[in-house]
């Protein structure tokens, strides 16, 4: 029960944060709102794009306000 809400509590707060590399020298960082799928990379990144890392990274909490006061 806890599991479930927690999930969802961090899942508003979380954005996913996919680092990758088209070169093995430089890298760049594409953000996604939700878990990206391979299809949604693709189409972001390009086909010869290698993924270096996927990382969920919480918004900071005045993010979340302008967010909370945009919906309004």
């Amino acid at each position: 029960m806890f599991a479930k809400g927690r999930r969802r509590a961090l899942a508003i707060i979380a954005r996913y944060c996919v680092v990758t590399t088209d070169d093995g020298r430089e890298t760049r960082e594409v953000i996604f709102d939700q878990p990206p799928t391979v299809g949604q990379l693709v189409k972001r990144v390009g086909p010869d794009a290698w993924v270096v890392s996927v990382a969920m990274k919480r918004r900071p909490r005045k993010a979340r306000q302008r967010l909370a006061i945009a919906a309004e």
